[in-house]
C-alpha cells in the first residue's frame, strides 16, 4: 500500500538528517528520541493519514512508540516565546500588545506554528502549502507578533517580475542614504529609552 501520494515526489536526505540532529541536540532529554519527528517528517505529509503512516514507519524502523502531543504547549513571557519544544528568544525593542491573557491560539494551529518556530530559530526556509484562506499568512504574522519581530510581505504571483525580487540598477540617491542613517539613530533612540525603561522599573 502506498502512501503520501498528495504532495510526492519526496525528497529525504542527508539534509534532513542534520536538521533533526539539529533539534535533537536542543531538545530536552526525554524527547531527544522523536522531538525532530513532527517538525522534519511528519508535518511534510499533507493528510492526517499520511502523517499516521509516517508515526508507523517510526516505530516499526526504531521499535520506539513516538510521543507527538496533541496540543503543544504555548508559553510567552518578556524574553522567550516557548511552542512546545521550540524556544524563540523575543525583540525587546519592537513594541508587542500580546500579552498571556490575550494568547487564544487553535489547538489545530499548534503543531504548524512550533514548525514554522523551529525554522525560524534554525533560519532554514519554511514553506506553507494550504488551500486560499486556510490561515498561512496568519500564521507568520502571529508569530512575528508574538516574538516581537517587524514582519516584510511580499506578494508574488506569476506576473511577479524577478527584478521585483531581486532588485534592478537604481541611480544613486543621497537623500536615501541621508533617511537611512535617520532610521538607524531613531532605532538606538528607541533602544536606549526601553533599557532606561527597564532599569527604572527593576
Amino acid at each position: 500500500h502506498k502512501f503520501a501520494q498528495d504532495g510526492s515526489p519526496w525528497e529525504f536526505n542527508l539534509r534532513d538528517v542534520i536538521r533533526s540532529c539539529q533539534i535533537i541536540q536542543g531538545a530536552p532529554e526525554r524527547s531527544k528520541f522523536d522531538c525532530f519527528l513532527s517538525t522534519v517528517y511528519v508535518q511534510r505529509m499533507r493528510t492526517a493519514a499520511d502523517r499516521r503512516q509516517v508515526m508507523q514507519l517510526y516505530e516499526q524502523v526504531f521499535e520506539l512508540k513516538p510521543f507527538l502531543s496533541p496540543y503543544p504547549r504555548v508559553q510567552l513571557n518578556p524574553q522567550y516565546l516557548i511552542v512546545g519544544n521550540t524556544c524563540i528568544k523575543r525583540n525587546h525593542f519592537q513594541s508587542s500588545t500580546v500579552s498571556n491573557s490575550e494568547l487564544k491560539i487553535l489547538p489545530g494551529l499548534r503543531h504548524s506554528l512550533e514548525a514554522a518556530a523551529q525554522c525560524v530559530q534554525h533560519q532554514w526556509l519554511c514553506i506553507l502549502i494550504g488551500p486560499p484562506s486556510s490561515g498561512k499568512t496568519s500564521l507568520i504574522r502571529l508569530l512575528a507578533q508574538l516574538t516581537g519581530n517587524v514582519l516584510n510581505e511580499l506578494n508574488v504571483s506569476s506576473a511577479t517580475d524577478i527584478s521585483e525580487l531581486l532588485g534592478c540598477f537604481e541611480q544613486y540617491n543621497a537623500f536615501r542614504n541621508f533617511r537611512f542613517a535617520i532610521v538607524r539613530v531613531e532605532c538606538y533612540i528607541n533602544e536606549y529609552c526601553s533599557l532606561k525603561l527597564e532599569s527604572s522599573t527593576e
